[in-house]
């Protein structure tokens, strides 16, 4: 090659390298540290503004007041928090989060801001905390507002930031209500973990004033406590959901025109999470202790009493429109659906029912995957209550304490729901006396279905029954039932491989449409091959311990073949284990060949002794091992092919036998 070539190459790969190379900014009060940290940047803002893609800026630890803008991040750039202030490589940080905290204090605006932000773009370790959305469009992200935001955003923690209401003076001072406490996105993929959401919330709707007799329509309060996603897909993992809050709906508007329709309005839905549109997925995440927002109160108009607003759906999580959603190792806990609000004075028609899905609402998506998830603990919201001067009858409880489903077809496997309660009924007119609401039904609703409806290995057991509403005669309490089909509903509903179990109580108080049980243990009974009705002996169902006990009917009773197993187990434990000594009531085949699949959530793991002869796996030598191996040996037991040949024979009667005489 001419020298002049390899000079020009050289230059070139030269350029590219210093173009590609990586600037390293500091963020602190005090100079003179090592190597970067030796002349700061005196603020974050001058730090990004200073940066171009693939540049880093590390931010010492301390609190800092967002300016009034907010922070902008360039997309590329790698926004770090948690500094000491002597560290030459990120990799130095202390691994404890609690050390060296970087606090961005939203002080009454949103906190950061970022547009089409490319893949490597990054916030990492912060702590984002009273941030108040400034968006004068639409008032939601407190924290953040991400729009065309594929970067990642992990170790962070957003506490008590909220959207804001926007004032629409051109229809009566009015207030719509923004969505998003801590964070808003459009149009955005970006992967979110190990993160923490406490105490966020959204704005309550308001009505406003009557002006010249006329008002505008209900306002809803804000949806997405924590998170409001819009036509976007994030991927969240390991992260924490606590104690998010979304706003009420507005109250409703007395004027006398027309034009006002006096209802109250709809409750933010999502007390945690919400969506419109896009495909989220979720990976352990908690949501614990988060509720949607309340209807609010019906007003009266022309002496006569309009509907209290709808509660919003979803105490934790809310979703909606065509997309697919997947929840996987996820944990819902003591989550609540708001309730509907109060019917208004002079009321004569019914109100409206209870929110659903007291953890998770999901409506009109393409698809849903729900799999290794808990639900405990959860309610769905109470129906409206009647004003107490006219006739006026209570409204239904919300369906679905745990999940419910509506138009999205779906797979529910090996999870478990204990302990969440329908909402209960609202209460009638006294005077004149009117009938109670009857109280919503079931753990998890199927409200109506676009295609099918599946569970699978699913364990239910332990949900609780509602409250009718009060009055003459009061309104019906629900059974605690496990799954509920409203009669309406048309579903295509697949039950396999469960366990719905309430004791003596009927755990399908309502099946409606195509539904199909099999191979499940329901307790009432269910028409259908393979099922029985048996108490499934869980470990410790009091303390919300559902795996199986040595003798439960549901070991090895279960449907190989049946459409949507999944391996491992709720527990991270394999399927197909086959128990020695216990009879094969299910159907073989599939992935487990002759190890046939237990019924429920959990798969019962046998015992593994040292020891051959324990045949039963009890961990001691005892006559019964005997009567269990030849008890599977008469019944053709694969488990009595003692000696591994492929066959059972009278060879391993004599080699079991040898064994155990032997002490072995």
């Amino acid at each position: 090659m001419p020298f002049q070539s390899l000079l020009v190459l050289t230059l070139c790969a030269t350029m590219v390298s210093a173009a590609n190379a990586q600037t390293v900014r500091t963020v602190h009060s005090t100079s003179g540290g090592p190597g970067p940290w030796a002349a700061p940047q005196p603020t974050i803002q001058a730090a990004l503004a200073a940066s171009v893609p693939g540049d880093e800026v590390w931010v010492h630890s301390g609190n800092y007041t967002t300016p009034t803008v907010g922070y902008t991040l360039p997309s590329g750039v790698l926004l770090r928090g948690g500094f000491a202030g002597t560290e030459l490589a990120a990799t130095d940080r202390d691994p404890n989060l609690a050390a060296n905290i970087s606090t961005l204090s939203g002080g009454g605006r949103t906190i950061l801001n970022a547009t089409s932000s490319a893949p490597a773009t990054l916030v990492e370790r912060f702590t984002l905390t009273g941030g108040a959305a400034s968006n004068v469009m639409d008032g939601g992200g407190g924290a953040m507002r991400l729009s065309s935001f594929n970067g990642t955003i992990r170790d962070c923690t957003f506490d008590n930031n909220r959207s804001t209401p926007i004032v629409d003076s051109q229809i009566y001072w009015s207030q719509i209500a923004g969505n998003g406490g801590a964070i808003w996105m459009s149009d955005s993929n970006p992967t979110i973990r190990d993160c923490t959401f406490t105490s966020n919330y959204t704005a309550s709707g308001n009505t406003g004033s009557c002006a010249s007799g006329t008002t505008a329509g209900p306002r809803s309060g804000g949806s997405g406590g924590a998170v409001y996603m819009l036509l976007s897909s994030p991927v969240f993992s390991d992260c924490r959901f606590a104690l998010n809050l979304c706003g009420n709906g507005s109250f409703g508007a007395g004027c006398a025109s027309a034009f006002g329709t006096g209802a109250g309005g709809t409750g933010g839905a999502g007390g945690a999470v919400a969506g419109a549109g896009g495909s989220p997925s979720f990976m352990r995440c908690t949501f614990d202790s988060n509720q949607s927002g309340v209807g609010g109160p019906g007003g009266t108009r022309n002496g006569s009493g309009a509907a209290g607003g709808l509660g919003g759906r979803g105490g934790a999580v809310s979703l909606t429109g065509a997309g697919v959603a997947a929840f996987n190792e996820c944990i819902f806990s003591n989550n609540i659906a708001g309730g509907t609000g109060r019917n208004g004075l002079g009321a004569v028609t019914p109100g409206r029912a209870g929110a659903v899905g007291g953890a998770l609402s999901i409506g009109g998506l393409t698809s849903a995957a729900v799999s290794r998830c808990t639900f405990d603990a959860n309610r769905a919201g109470s129906g409206s209550a009647s004003a107490d001067q006219m006739f006026s009858t209570g409204y239904a409880g919300g369906a679905g304490g745990g999940l419910a489903l509506d138009n999205t077809p779906a797979t529910i496997v090996n999870s478990v729901f204990t302990r969440n309660t329908p909402g209960g009924g609202g209460n009638g007119s006294t005077s004149p006396t009117s009938p109670g609401g009857e109280a919503g039904s079931g753990a998890i609703a199927v409200l109506s279905s676009l295609g099918s409806v599946r569970l699978v290995n699913v364990t239910a057991s332990g949900d609780l029954a509602a409250p009718g509403g009060g009055g003459t005669p009061a309104g019906a309490s629900s059974a605690a039932s496990e799954v509920f089909t409203p009669v309406s509903a048309s579903a295509v509903l697949t039950i396999a491989n469960s366990i719905l179990w309430n004791g003596a109580a009927p755990a399908t108080p309502v099946l409606a449409g195509s539904t199909s049980i099999s191979y499940s243990n329901v307790s009432g009974g269910a028409i259908g091959a393979g099922n029985i009705a048996v108490d499934p002996l869980f470990v410790s169902p009091g303390s919300q311990d559902f795996a199986l006990s040595s003798g439960s009917p549901c070991i090895d009773a279960a449907d190989n073949t049946a459409t949507g197993i999944s391996d491992p187990d709720r527990a991270s434990n394999p399927r197909y284990r086959g128990a020695p000594g216990v009879p094969d009531t299910g159907v073989a085949g599939g992935a487990g060949g002759v190890n046939i699949v237990d019924m429920g959530a959990h798969e019962f793991q046998p015992l593994v002794s040292p020891c051959a002869a324990d045949f039963n796996q009890s961990g001691n030598l005892t006559e019964q091992d005997i009567f269990d191996f030849l008890a599977a040996y008469f019944s053709n037991d694969p488990g009595a092919d003692f000696n591994s040949s492929g066959g059972i024979t009278v060879q391993d009667i004599f080699d079991f036998l040898a064994a155990y005489f032997a002490g072995c």
